[in-house]
């Protein structure tokens, strides 16, 4: 047999495994199934967004009653049993507040400083729902000027999620087992699955203003129910 010959004859042999390999990886046959499972849950927990504003003519001024107003609100929620890990502060600030002059047109022509504003925001974490209003309140009441909002969370989210997650798992499985049995197809491996990020937990908020007015009788509070959902896409090898 010529050399050439035998060169490509040989070179045939080596690189044919090679082929069939790849072959074989591009008529693997798969199916993707998408999955999903949610509950509806009542919300046992809150968390109030309260601040204490207070504006004098100096930012020596507006820090000194500031300090005195927030400390009366702290005291208070002290006095109402709520736990130290409860309450957190999320910003203390002193700012200038300014005073615009505007030319016949509407254009700002002049900004002059009018005085400060200090602000000592806080969030206030609640585990009785129907205690949430009547704390509102009482926190308003001691001079908590705005209320940022309430909103509601479950305690066990992350708990109840691990079991939506194997449920999704199930009704993946399920759904694939329809599509191959109707077919005559079995199922082989797992080849990936891919969770979808997750919403954040629903919330509900409401907002008021004090501004030295008196504060409403009553914060009415209705928690409602948030839906704990999650997705999941699944990946089969189809078996031979």
């Amino acid at each position: 047999m010529p050399i050439r010959a035998l060169w490509l004859l040989g070179l045939i042999l080596l690189t044919s495994p090679a082929l069939a390999q790849e072959q074989g990886k591009a008529i693997v046959s798969q199916i993707k199934v998408p999955a999903s499972a949610s509950i509806e849950v009542v919300p046992d927990m809150a968390t109030i967004r309260l601040a204490v504003m207070t504006e004098r003519k100096t930012s020596q001024e507006a820090a000194a009653e500031n300090a005195r107003a927030a400390t009366k609100v702290i005291e208070e929620i002290k006095a109402l049993k709520i736990e130290a890990r409860d309450v957190r502060t999320v910003a203390v600030t002193v700012a200038p507040v300014f005073g615009e002059e505007k030319d016949a047109s509407g254009r700002v022509v002049k900004r002059t400083v009018t005085g400060y504003r200090a602000l000592n925001s806080l969030e206030i974490r609640v585990h009785e729902i129907g205690k949430v209003g009547p704390i509102a309140q009482q926190l308003i009441d001691k001079g908590g000027n705005v209320l940022g909002g309430i909103s509601f969370s479950v305690s066990d989210a992350e708990a109840r999620r691990d079991q939506l997650r194997a449920k999704a798992m199930q009704e993946a499985l399920r759904r694939a087992k329809i599509y191959t049995d109707a077919i005559g197809l079995k199922l082989g491996r797992v080849i990936e699955i891919e969770p979808e990020s997750e919403p954040a937990d629903g919330s509900a908020a409401a907002s008021f203003r004090g501004g030295g007015e008196a504060a409403p009788a009553a914060i009415p509070v209705e928690p409602g129910v948030q839906t704990l959902s999650t997705r999941v896409t699944v990946t089969w090898q189809i078996a031979e």
